[in-house]
């Protein structure tokens, strides 16, 4: 199977809490019928981890980025890590890598953003890149990097755009704008089909403008997606979407694994296709795995936007 992030675009990475890894699905080879387990390619042992995402850097190249007990930056497909840290903070809970190389943390308990000096690995440095810089922020859920404006969007309990400045080891973020949203964005993702927006999700799914500052829950769709406690939401460039968590009220766990809520053996997946009369719907399927538990799911691709 290749791997290749640009010959396969529906390649998703997902943390699996039950096995304590990472996997990966091929959603080009799902036929009716099939579940998850036959659709797995690929995946790495990580620990006990929340937040992931794959992103293509131009310091660590093609990797994986993991925040969780034990967070770390692995370079994909090898599973080589490349760096690792026990002290992102108190329940990690998402994981950004700016273009620099160095990375950022959000913890919910511990209330801060932590920024972490990697890029120091460039001059073999691994002591400088244990260090860290915090910033308060309370229940810190959700980052991501956006290219275009050059600032980090943070999500928790208030919705706020910080400056990064400064190079290499020497930088640092600045709260630079309090958007003054409350909305509990526990996940954030920029939707890949408009880089205007930011897609949040909790007990809802909501679109973000940042042009206009107004959150919506009215775009294309979003009628099926209400109704449930979701852990993460995205869409991809072709227009699919996916998402999973307690959709509808309803996680399913498969008998012998603690049923915490926040988990579940399910992905719901929304494919784009147009019908008969050159209309685009959204054709809905749930796959499931016979040997996993699901926190967050990523597409396996790497660009911000």
């Amino acid at each position: 199977m290749d791997l290749n992030v640009s010959s396969v675009p529906k390649l998703i990475l997902a943390t699996d809490q039950f096995q304590e890894r990472a996997v990966v699905y091929d959603l080009a080879r799902y036929e009716e019928g099939k579940t998850l387990d036959d659709l797995e390619v690929w995946s790495l042992p990580i620990g006990h981890a929340a937040g992931l995402k794959f992103r293509e850097n131009t310091v660590f190249g093609d990797v994986i980025i993991v925040g969780g007990s034990h967070s770390a930056i692995y370079e994909y497909p090898s599973g080589r890590k490349i760096w690792g840290t026990d002290n992102s903070g108190n329940n990690t809970h998402s994981v950004e890598l700016l273009p620099s190389g160095n990375i950022v943390f959000t913890n919910t308990h511990g209330h801060c953003l932590r920024l972490f000096l990697t890029s120091a690995l460039l001059e073999g440095n691994e002591a400088k890149a244990q260090e860290y810089l915090e910033y308060p922020k309370n229940w810190a859920y959700s980052a991501v990097w956006d290219p275009e404006r050059k600032v980090l969007w943070a999500g928790g309990s208030r919705l706020e755009a910080y400056a990064v400045e400064g190079e290499g080891t020497n930088q640092t973020l600045r709260l630079l704008e309090d958007r003054g949203y409350t909305y509990p964005a526990h996940d954030m993702m920029p939707d890949y089909t408009d880089s205007r927006y930011l897609y949040m999700a909790g007990n809802e799914v909501v679109r973000y403008d940042k042009q206009t500052n107004t959150i919506s829950d009215q775009f294309s769709f979003c009628d099926v997606l209400q109704g449930g406690s979701l852990k993460c939401f995205f869409n991809v460039p072709c227009g699919d979407f996916y998402c999973n968590g307690t959709l509808g009220g309803k996680g399913r766990f498969y008998e012998g694994f603690r049923k915490e809520s926040w988990l579940t053996d399910t992905i719901v997946c929304f494919f784009r296709k147009i019908d008969e009369n050159g209309t685009v719907c959204l054709v809905r399927r749930e796959l499931t795995s016979s040997k996993s538990a699901f926190y967050k799911v990523r597409p396996l691709y790497g660009k911000y936007l």
